[in-house]
C-alpha cells in the first residue's frame, strides 16, 4: 500500500550480509587460504627459489648502481662491502596476499578490484625491491643497526604501507556518495 501524503516510507529490509560482514569473513577466509597456501606448498618449493633469485636479481641490478662489485648468486647479493640474503618469509609474499585477499573481498567493482590488484602488488614489490637495497647499505655502513632495521622498521613500515595501500584503494575504488540528510548544498 503507497504511503500517505507527508508520510515516510520505510526501506525494505535486506537481504543476505551485511556488506561488512561479507567483506570481514571473505578476508578472514581468504587470508587463511593464503597462509595455508604459503607455508604448506609454496614455502621451500622450487617456485620460491626462483622469485627469491628474482628478486636478488633486480635488487642486485640496482645495488650495482652504486657498487659494481655487488654480485648474485641464488637469493644472495654480495660484495666485500656486505651481504644480504633474501630469506623466504622476507620476500613480501605474504603482505601481498593480504593486500590481494582484503581487495578480493571489498565490495566494489571488478574493474577497481582487477586495478586495485596490479597497481598494489606493483608498489609493493617496489617497496619491498627498496628494502632490499637499503638493508645492504644499512648493512655495510651501519652493521650494528641492521638488526633494528631488518626486524623492527621495515617489517613495520611493509605493514603499514600494505594497510595505507588498502585505504588508499578503497577509498578510490568507492567513491563517497552525498548524504541525503544534508541535502545539495552540503
Amino acid at each position: 500500500m503507497p504511503a500517505a501524503e507527508g508520510e515516510e516510507t520505510q526501506p525494505a529490509p535486506r537481504r543476505g550480509l551485511d556488506p561488512w560482514v561479507r567483506f570481514t569473513l571473505l578476508f578472514a577466509l581468504l587470508a587463511l587460504g593464503s597462509e595455508l597456501l604459503y607455508y604448506g606448498w609454496v614455502l621451500g618449493s622450487p617456485a620460491l627459489e626462483i622469485y627469491l633469485h628474482w628478486i636478488a636479481a633486480v635488487s642486485g641490478w640496482f645495488i650495482a648502481f652504486f657498487d659494481p662489485q655487488a654480485s648474485v648468486s641464488g637469493s644472495q647479493i654480495g660484495s666485500a662491502f656486505f651481504i644480504v640474503d633474501i630469506a623466504p618469509e622476507c620476500d613480501a609474499v605474504q603482505l601481498s596476499a593480504l593486500l590481494a585477499a582484503a581487495i578480493v573481498a571489498f565490495p566494489a567493482p571488478w574493474r577497481a578490484r582487477a586495478l586495485g590488484l596490479v597497481a598494489g602488488l606493483a608498489f609493493l614489490q617496489a617497496v619491498n625491491f627498496t628494502r632490499i637495497v637499503s638493508l645492504y647499505y644499512v648493512g655495510g655502513a651501519f652493521e650494528r643497526h641492521f638488526h633494528v632495521a631488518h626486524e623492527r622498521g621495515w617489517p613495520g613500515l611493509l605493514i603499514a604501507l600494505t594497510v595505507g595501500t588498502w585505504l588508499v584503494w578503497a577509498r578510490w575504488a568507492v567513491p563517497s556518495r552525498p548524504d541525503p540528510e544534508q541535502g545539495e548544498g552540503a
